[in-house]
C-alpha cells in the first residue's frame, strides 16, 4: 500500500513498502473533480526505483488522484536455478524471453495498478 500526504503548499509526497529488492515503481496522478472520479487523463508517469518520491508545482486547492504499480527485476538466474525474490505485495512479474529481455504485447495492460487514492493539495 503506498500513502501520498500533503508536504506543503502544491508538493506531497508518496510513499510506498518496498516490494522486493531492485524493483522499480511507476506513479501516475492527475487532477480530477472529486473524490472516487479518476482523472479523465493522468498528467505523467513518473518511474523510480525509490519508495518515495516528491512532486511539486501541483496546483494548490484542486484535487488530485494518485495510484502506482510496482514492477519485480527480470530474473537473472540460469533455468537450473529458482528465484526466490520474496514478494511483500502485489507486483507485476516482468516477462521475459530465455534472453532475460523484457517483453511487452502490444495491447495488452502491463501493469497492476493500485486503486486510485485522492488527496486534496494544499
Amino acid at each position: 500500500m503506498f500513502k501520498v500526504i500533503n508536504a506543503g503548499p502544491g508538493t506531497v509526497v508518496i510513499t510506498t513498502k518496498s516490494v522486493a529488492p531492485k524493483a522499480g515503481y511507476i506513479r501516475q496522478y492527475g487532477p480530477t473533480t472529486g473524490k472516487n472520479i479518476p482523472p479523465a487523463t493522468p498528467d505523467e508517469d513518473i518511474y523510480s526505483l525509490g519508495v518515495s518520491v516528491y512532486i511539486n508545482n501541483l496546483r494548490s486547492g484542486t484535487m488530485y488522484g494518485f495510484r502506482e504499480a510496482s514492477i519485480l527485476p527480470i530474473s537473472r538466474a540460469t533455468t537450473n536455478v529458482t528465484p526466490t525474490t520474496e514478494v511483500k505485495k502485489i507486483a507485476t512479474p516482468t516477462v521475459a524471453t530465455k534472453t532475460h529481455k523484457a517483453s511487452f504485447t502490444d495491447g495488452a495492460e502491463h501493469y497492476n495498478w493500485s486503486p486510485w487514492t485522492y488527496l486534496g493539495v494544499q
